[in-house]
C-alpha cells in the first residue's frame, strides 16, 4: 500500500526520511490460508478476545518503531511525522496520542467516528450482507458499496469513552492532518457535521488540526503541510 502511495519517492526526493514498518497482520507479517484467504479476521477475533484490540497493538508495533529510529545515529527525530492510511489511520492516531515524540499525524481514507465504520458493516439486504461477511473472513475486511472497512479498526466499548473527533483532538497542540475520509451514506452528514463543530468549539486547541475530508492524501498536500509546520 505504501509502495503504490505515491508518496514516498517525492519525500525521499525532499531530503525527507521515510520508515515503512510491517505491522503486525499487514505485509510480510500478514498470514495466508491457502493462496486466497487472509488470516486477519481470526487475527482480528482473538486481539479482541484477549482484551488487547487490534488497532492497540498495532500502534504499539509502531511505537516500538519509533523506539528503532531514535536510537539511529543518521535519523533526526525532529519533526516526526506520522502517516496512517485506511484502517492504520486508527493505529496512527492511537500511537500519536500515547506518545508525544510524534509531532505531526496525517490520516487519509479513515472515517469520522467508529458509528459510521459499523454502519458500513450493516446492509438492509441479507443477501448482500452474506457476501460482506464472508469477504471480511477471507479479508479481514468488510467491503462497502465505495470504501472497505478494516476489521482491525473494531475497539469493543471504545464510544462509551470517546470517538474519533476526541481522540484527533488528544493529540492537539500537535499538528493532525485529516483528510479523504468516507463513511457509510446513512452517517455520513452527521459524522461530518459533529466533526466540524466539534473542531470548531474547541477554538484554538483545534487550530493544529487541517481538516480537509474531500481531499486525497497525495505528495503535493502532505509535503505542502510538512513545510508549513
Amino acid at each position: 500500500a505504501v509502495a503504490v502511495s505515491g508518496l514516498v519517492e517525492p519525500l525521499l526526493a525532499a531530503g525527507i526520511t521515510v520508515f515503512s514498518p510491517d505491522l503486525r497482520g499487514r505485509g510480510e507479517t500478514l498470514g495466508k490460508v491457502g493462496t486466497w484467504q487472509n488470516n486477519n479476521f481470526r487475527l482480528t477475533g482473538n486481539q479482541i478476545l484477549f482484551g488487547r484490540p487490534l488497532a492497540g497493538r498495532r500502534a504499539f508495533d509502531l511505537i516500538r518503531g519509533i523506539d528503532y529510529l531514535q536510537i539511529r545515529p543518521d535519523v533526526s527525530m525532529r519533526g516526526l511525522t506520522v502517516a496512517g492510511i485506511g484502517g492504520d489511520g486508527l493505529s496512527a492516531l492511537l500511537a500519536a496520542a500515547a506518545d508525544d515524540r510524534i509531532r505531526n499525524v496525517a490520516v487519509a481514507d479513515f472515517g469520522h467516528s467508529f458509528v459510521s465504520l459499523m454502519k458500513a458493516m450493516a446492509s438492509r439486504d441479507h443477501e448482500d450482507m452474506v457476501l460482506h461477511w464472508n469477504s471480511a473472513e477471507r479479508l479481514g475486511t468488510i467491503q462497502a458499496s465505495d470504501y472497505s472497512v478494516d476489521l482491525g479498526s473494531v475497539v469493543p466499548y471504545s464510544v462509551a469513552s470517546a470517538d474519533i473527533p476526541e481522540l484527533v483532538l488528544s493529540i492537539a497542540p500537535r499538528n493532525v492532518l485529516y483528510c479523504q475520509a468516507p463513511d457509510h451514506d446513512d452517517a455520513a452528514a452527521a459524522s461530518r457535521l459533529r466533526f466540524q463543530r466539534l473542531m470548531h468549539d474547541t477554538g484554538a486547541r483545534a487550530a493544529s488540526i487541517r481538516y480537509e475530508s474531500q481531499r486525497k492524501l497525495d505528495a503535493t498536500l502532505l509535503l505542502g503541510w510538512l513545510r508549513g509546520k
